[in-house]
């Protein structure tokens, strides 16, 4: 294979965009810079310093196509500070080849190469499984580094994590790569004990729960384990780890328990014995019946629910959705619940409603009936540097808090979004929960305005927001392989300041065409600063 010297980027001009792995919901929101002062620039919903050299920083990502054979790659942390010009030498893809045993023993595994560096959110991660010898290869980058995680195809076998302390650089010159062989240990920590709920004489063992064991950033370490008829299991560890946390979890088969983890445990090699894991006392769970209505009465099907109580020694949580009717039946451990009912985002009256303290089971003769509030209606405009509207725009809010900003745990991994479009007139409204949200916006492709974020709060007294779009800054380029032009890349640019999730933010995308060549708008709040009064 032969090793591209060209850099895969040259320096840009200096436009906009955050700070590498700097989280905006720990910054003090903004709608504009004018909710900023100080003369701060309000950049993606955080007041920022415009002299911040964190405002010049951006990620690329290339995809050079299906039919081009070669992978995904990324720039990362371009300083945008002198030219807008952009060449991206595309480094071909290598098959890093290698094998996985266990003792002397191949092992079947799912192998995974992790980047060393990536864009957040957008990690791209190799996958490749193991041959019947225990032989894999893998498509990954020339030039980039990787660390490994194994994942035994056998449930009793701890996954094994390689090259976390120093990632191995991937260069092959022939189009492969041989990694040393990953040999798992044969025998490493066990940790053996029995799940009970109750206490004293009446404890008893839970079956049908699931055991594993975690690091503190949640990284799985063990084996994962199901109890037995009588409540016990054993997980496995590939090595000995301390300040390590047990977590037992319910599972399909028994869903009637809370999480429970037994935090800040040492294991060695050999045999760890537990004893009891104790989930305290827990009832046997009661039927549970409730109707979700609208505004106006009528049932809200496929209404979303979530609930959360403290139950034993642990947390109880279930998620569930309405039938058609807008009905839930469950069955519930007996305890106090904070609830939190919603419909699906396309229906105007039937918003969010938050019930704390509902007592379960509910006393005789009083049935529960979930009654959702109307959706507020927000409406704004969107306009373009020049205050012009901008029409056929597509604008998404994501929600990331109440209205006071406060994070909302109940709602887990559950994405409430809503979407509009702009008229003719540049006009948009959408039906949402009072709240604090993300609104993203992205002008139709024959917009010379840029796409953007920010941060905003509906509540009653706040339901109107034009979105101001910030000048757009032009970053051109073009994409080559081995010399020639890649037609049909696509590029995207990311802010390397992160969103509430922890990804970074799309600032602009554009396709390379038939000579390599593309053009991408980007929002320069830089010159915003310098020139808040745009002609």
């Amino acid at each position: 294979m032969r090793r591209l010297a060209a850099p895969l980027l040259v320096p840009l001009v200096a436009l906009v965009l955050g700070a590498a792995c700097t989280d905006l919901a720990a910054d003090a929101p903004c709608g504009s810079d004018r909710a900023c002062g100080g003369g701060l620039v309000c950049a993606f919903g955080a007041c920022l310093d415009p002299l911040d050299q964190r405002l010049t920083t951006v990620d690329v990502e290339v995809d050079p196509g299906a039919g081009s054979g070669l992978p995904v790659q990324n720039v990362l942390q371009v300083n945008l500070s002198t030219t807008p010009r952009v060449d991206v030498a595309l480094r071909p893809g290598v098959s890093v080849r290698g094998s996985v045993t266990a003792g002397e023993a191949p092992l079947a595994a799912n192998v995974l190469l992790r980047p060393a560096l990536s864009i957040p959110g957008r990690a791209l991660a190799p996958l490749s499984s193991t041959d019947g010898t225990g032989q894999f290869s893998v498509g990954a980058l020339d030039g980039a580094r990787y660390a490994v995680t194994v994942n035994p195809s056998e449930p009793a076998r701890a996954p094994y994590y390689a090259h976390d302390d120093e990632p191995f650089l991937v260069a092959g010159d022939d189009g492969s790569f041989d990694l040393p062989p990953l040999e798992l240990p044969d025998v490493g920590p066990l940790v053996r004990g029995r799940v009970v709920a109750g206490a004293g004489v009446s404890a008893s063992g839970i079956p049908a729960l699931a055991v594993h064991i975690e690091r503190t950033d949640g990284r799985r370490l063990s084996s994962m384990a199901t109890t037995d008829a009588t409540g016990a299991f054993e997980v496995a560890l590939a090595e000995p780890m301390a300040d390590v946390t047990l977590v037992v979890t319910p599972t399909g088969d028994n869903s009637s328990y809370p999480v429970v983890a037994v935090p800040g445990l040492t294991l060695v090699d050999g045999d760890n014995p537990l004893g009891d894991v104790e989930l305290g006392d827990v009832l046997a769970p009661v039927p549970f019946t409730a109707t979700v209505v609208d505004g106006t009465g009528a049932p809200v099907p496929r209404a979303r629910l979530m609930l959360r109580a403290l139950v034993g020694n642990g947390l109880f949580e279930l998620s569930a959705t309405a039938d058609g009717q807008g009905v839930f039946d469950l069955s519930l451990v007996p305890a106090t619940y904070d609830a939190l009912v919603l419909g699906s985002p396309d229906a105007p009256a039937a918003g969010m409603l938050a019930t704390p303290a509902l007592e379960v089971p509910v006393p005789p003769g009083s049935p529960v009936v979930f009654r959702l509030p109307e959706r507020l209606q927000v409406a704004g405009t969107v306009l373009d540097e020049y205050r012009d509207a901008v029409a056929n725009a597509k604008v998404t809010l994501v929600r990331i808090g109440d209205v006071d900003g406060l994070p909302e745990e109940l709602l887990g991994e559950l994405l409430v979004s809503f979407e509009a479009e702009t008229d003719a007139g540049g006009r948009w409204q959408a039906g949402v929960d009072p709240g604090r949200y993300r609104v993203s916006t992205r002008p139709p492709p024959s917009s010379i305005a840029p796409a953007f974020s920010e941060i905003v709060t509906f509540a009653p007294d706040r339901s109107g927001h034009d979105v101001e779009l910030p000048p757009r800054a032009i970053v051109a380029g073009t994409v080559l392989f081995e010399g020639a032009p890649q037609d049909g890349a696509w590029v995207r640019v990311f802010s390397a300041l992160l969103d509430e999730r922890g990804a970074a933010i799309l600032v602009g995308e554009g396709m390379a065409g038939a000579d390599g060549a593309f053009e991408i708008g980007v929002p320069d709040l830089v010159a915003d600063v310098t020139n808040p009064n745009p002609p």
